[in-house]
């Protein structure tokens, strides 16, 4: 399972990122004043060396403990589907989905009955499975949703970043030696 971040405005705060929680995790807890909690690929002994909150073995669990469910971790097979029918059922009513990972990770269909239904109180999606060209209408309609165009990798700094890669491949390229992000196929 990858990261998995949640928070409650009922004092409980939860939060991990796709790898390992750090100091901008802690950082956060102390402005917040809330509790945190996360679920991912630390192990429950690494996850407690140092780190200001608990480790939930299962993401039901996480979910079932907070208000926000906020997911963080790669896409890929691994983490298809991570948030299921089961993780939405767990965070119940009362509870938000926020999803800045990879549009796979939810179960699209599963969550736009979760809305619709009041299974769960609303979602903020910055992606979605399918997008671009394939966004659900009965998503898109959702008053209890708030979805924004994937746009957390478009910084200045990401922008910057960019450019300069395409600029150093390019002179890799004219200059006969390998580029630096060769593209196969």
């Amino acid at each position: 399972m990858g990261g998995v971040a949640a928070a409650s405005p009922g004092g409980q705060r939860q939060a991990a990122g796709p790898a390992r929680p750090g100091p901008y995790r802690a950082a956060h807890r102390r402005a917040c004043r809330r509790r945190l909690r996360h679920g991912g690929r630390l192990s429950q002994p690494q996850a407690a060396r140092g780190l200001p909150f608990r480790h939930e073995p299962g993401l039901a669990a996480l979910a079932a403990w907070c208000d926000f469910l906020v997911v963080a971790t790669p896409g890929g097979p691994e983490t298809r589907h991570l948030v299921d029918a089961a993780v939405l059922q767990a965070l119940g009513p009362g509870g938000f989905l926020v999803n800045i990972a990879r549009g796979s990770v939810v179960d699209t269909q599963v969550l736009i009955e979760a809305l619709e239904q009041g299974r769960i109180a609303g979602a903020g999606l910055d992606v979605v499975e399918g997008e671009p060209d394939d966004i659900p209408a009965r998503l898109t309609r959702l008053e209890n949703v708030i979805l924004t165009p994937h746009i957390a990798g478009r910084s200045p700094e990401a922008v910057q970043a960019t450019i300069r890669l395409v600029i150093d491949n390019l002179q890799a390229h004219f200059s006969g030696r390998p580029v630096l992000t060769p593209v196969s196929g």
